[in-house]
């Protein structure tokens, strides 16, 4: 992917948490949804520390925002995003 798509200039400075949390017996982790200048959302996990070598690999890793898990239409893609990538990712 293009290094200028994740250019500080092409997103408006809005932005969403979005977790995993479903209960007390789940891990809880948390990504950010920063809001492109299109309207669209870029989803990262910020949490690369927790990630073996091999997901490392695999990822889009952004040294600023972390891993790039997708772009969607709006907050709710965004989340639904988030939780399917967590669920099909285990740490």
């Amino acid at each position: 992917m293009n290094l200028f798509y994740f250019n500080h200039e092409n997103y408006t400075g809005n932005h969403l948490h979005v977790d995993s949390w479903q209960d007390e017996n789940t891990a809880y982790l948390a990504g950010i949804a920063l809001e492109r200048k299109n309207g669209t959302m870029d989803v990262f996990f910020q949490g690369s520390d927790l990630l073996s070598d091999e997901m490392k690999k695999k990822g889009n890793i952004q040294e600023t925002f972390g891993i790039f898990l997708g772009n969607v239409k709006n907050a709710g893609d965004a989340c639904n995003l988030f939780c399917r990538w967590v669920q099909n990712n285990p740490l």
